[in-house]
């Protein structure tokens, strides 16, 4: 299938790196969403004092309804904040009194990218090492945690759907706790419980209104932030957009004639080829090969040694949409590659490449070796 790059890459790139705004993630919403106010609030009753909270549901969707659920439920009720520490988060939501682990619903969508910041006082959904795998569970930010909103375990950040409105005292409280170990290996356990009570769905206008005007003055900033985001990233967007298309143009190929894959990968063949394929994607291959960024910047190239000298490496051992690309080729094949940044070095780079980078490539398989 043929397709204009300028056009793909708008859908890749634009998918890949932009935050989503107010109004995108409005139009998303079914129906029921456009029925569910933005903000909603709970209450959260603490055997060492009250904490009211705003959930977001615009930029948090799954995340709020999931929480919303557990709510309505009473699954919270009696549960402990199980995990305290300084400065840096409480946590509950998931054991009863002696460590007994609650049964939950299934797991959810990470919603880490809706550009809520783990700042202090956010509520963010506590996971493990899978990125979707969050259920009850919920942590309270006790400091700015920035390093909590990038790509650190399972690819992904964590998801942050509320903020605390009233009551962050308490939860300072909370984290001044003596702590230990439990007999079953959890760590940072307080040592007295400290027992959510009674978790509850509030109205708007319980909330206490100097509290209130003060969330939404940050809920205000969030939303300019994030706008400020998207238009940067979507000017540089389009600017990797020409870039590619410019750099696809200079190395002989046809930018309205792409090939796409599946995946969003695109490639050009400059030569078929008429040797044998790659078997597969652990199969060791020899090749030269020149990689840019879409600035027109080379990052490197097998050319460019002195004297220039072939590659040879596992297919897999490089990135996915190098794996792909070059997988499909025959051998005595040149392709031009064009991967976009999830395919390539993503959101975390590399040396010489930027976050969310897309990257051209040219590919000449000299050999499959084994």
């Amino acid at each position: 299938m043929t397709i204009r790059l300028v056009a793909l890459m708008a859908a890749c790139l634009t998918a890949l790196i932009t935050l989503a705004t107010p109004a995108a993630l409005a139009q998303d919403e079914s129906a029921k969403a456009e029925e569910t106010p933005r903000f909603m609030y709970a209450k959260i009753n603490t055997n060492m004092g009250d904490i009211v909270i705003q959930l977001d549901s615009m930029r948090a969707p799954i995340t709020v309804e999931n929480f919303v659920a557990y709510v309505k439920d009473g699954f919270y009720d009696g549960t402990i904040i199980h995990r305290v520490v300084p400065n840096f988060v409480i946590q509950g939501g998931g054991f009863e009194p002696g460590l007994n682990q609650k049964a939950t619903r299934r797991p959810i969508k990470n919603e880490w990218t809706n550009g809520l910041k783990n700042d202090r006082g956010t509520l963010s959904m506590a996971r493990t090492g899978d990125p979707n795998s969050a259920t009850s569970q919920f942590f309270i930010n006790l400091v700015d945690n920035a390093n909590l909103d990038r790509a650190i375990s399972g690819g992904a950040g964590y998801a942050v759907f509320a903020q605390v409105v009233e009551g962050m005292e308490v939860v300072d409280e909370m984290a001044k706790v003596s702590t230990g170990n439990a007999p079953n290996g959890m760590q940072n356990v307080p040592n007295n419980d400290i027992i959510m009570t009674k978790v509850q769905m509030i109205e708007e206008s319980d909330v206490d209104a100097s509290a209130l005007a003060d969330a939404m003055k940050r809920s205000k900033a969030y939303d300019e932030k994030i706008d400020a985001q998207r238009k940067q990233r979507d000017e540089a967007a389009k600017a990797q957009q020409a870039g590619a298309e410019a750099k696809v143009k200079e190395l002989g190929g046809d930018p309205d004639n792409m090939t796409r894959t599946d995946s969003g990968l695109l490639y050009f063949d400059l030569a078929e080829g008429d040797g044998p394929t790659p078997p597969g994607p652990t199969s060791v291959v020899r090749v030269h090969y020149s990689g840019w960024l879409t600035d027109g910047t080379k990052f490197d190239s097998s050319l460019d040694h002195d004297p220039p000298a072939p590659a040879e490496f596992p297919l897999n051992r490089v990135i996915k949409g190098w794996t792909e690309g070059v997988g499909s080729m025959k051998t005595g094949g040149k392709r031009i590659l064009v991967i976009p940044a999830d395919l390539a070095w993503g959101a975390q780079g590399r040396p010489g490449i930027p976050p969310n980078s897309a990257v051209v490539f040219v590919v000449e398989l000299l050999e499959v070796v084994q």
